[in-house]
Order: structure tokens, then C-alpha cells, then sequence
């Protein structure tokens, strides 16, 4: 059980980070928005906050897909083993993949209706999204293992002891 509960720790942390770090980039993107005149014609911040509020949520939901991805094709694996090309491509491909079936068992259920053409749009951006974001996290975890061991990193915790 303890197992468990570490394993949905860490993806929620995951998770958090990336819908942080992906409302954060949002930001960036309104303001390109903004600065080349491709805004909705509505103050800044209003604009930007929107839009930081989605690409949260979308973030969230990509870095919980990406944890998922992880703990499935990592297991078992040194983190320097693990190639953050092949994971930033994972990472890339689980939020491509997720975000419309999301989409599309939303809709089925009656909720909040999405065209297919937002839907295709979203998952791009999501996708190209999750590879940096997948990417940067292998590297970072990397890197931060090598300065805690003094350049020796284990397996990945299995979560047994």
C-alpha cells in the first residue's frame, strides 16, 4: 500500500510541476500573441490568464500521462539508462494521445463540447509541449542524481524495500 501511495505521490508531483511550468510558457506564448497583434482584442492579463488557466490544466493532465509513460517504460532502469530523446518522443506521443481521448470521452459524456479542429490544434501544442517538458525533466533528474551519488545513479526504486 505504501508503494502505491508513494507511486501516486510522485505523479501528482509530476503533474503539478508541469502544469506550473506549462502555465508559465503560456505566459510567453500571449505575450508573442499579444506583441504581433494575434490577440482576441482583450485586455492582456485577461487574455493571459485564460489561457494560462488551459494550458494548466492541459499541462497537468500531460504530466500525469507522462508519470504513467514513465513508470511503465522506466521501471527498472538507471536514469542513466534512460534516454531523455526516447522519453521526450514518449512523453510527446502519451500527451498527443491522451489529450484527444480525453477530449473525445468528455464530449461522449455529455460535457463541455470541443470542435475537432481546437482539439487537433491543443494537441499539438500539447504534444510539442510534453516532449520539451519530457526531455528536460529526464535531463534535470539526471543531472540531479549525479550531484546527490557523486556520479554513480542505481535503478530506479521499484518501490520495494
Amino acid at each position: 500500500m505504501r508503494r502505491i501511495f508513494r507511486r501516486l505521490r510522485g505523479a501528482f508531483g509530476t503533474a503539478v510541476v508541469w502544469a506550473v511550468g506549462w502555465a508559465g510558457a503560456s505566459v510567453v506564448i500571449s505575450s508573442l500573441l499579444q506583441l504581433f497583434g494575434l490577440g482576441p482584442g482583450v485586455p492582456f492579463w485577461q487574455f493571459a490568464l485564460v489561457v494560462a488557466q488551459n494550458f494548466a490544466g492541459v499541462g497537468f493532465l500531460s504530466g500525469g500521462a507522462f508519470s504513467l509513460f514513465l513508470g511503465v517504460a522506466g521501471r527498472n532502469k538507471s536514469l542513466d539508462e534512460l534516454n531523455a530523446g526516447l522519453f521526450g518522443l514518449g512523453g510527446a506521443l502519451a500527451a498527443g494521445l491522451f489529450l484527444p481521448l480525453f477530449t473525445i470521452a468528455v464530449n461522449g459524456l455529455g460535457g463541455f463540447p470541443v470542435s475537432l479542429a481546437a482539439t487537433t490544434i491543443m494537441s499539438g501544442v500539447a504534444a510539442t509541449l510534453a516532449g520539451v517538458t519530457a526531455y528536460g525533466t529526464i535531463k534535470i533528474a539526471q543531472g540531479g542524481s549525479r550531484q546527490i551519488s557523486g556520479g554513480s545513479m542505481g535503478a530506479l526504486d521499484s518501490g520495494q524495500k
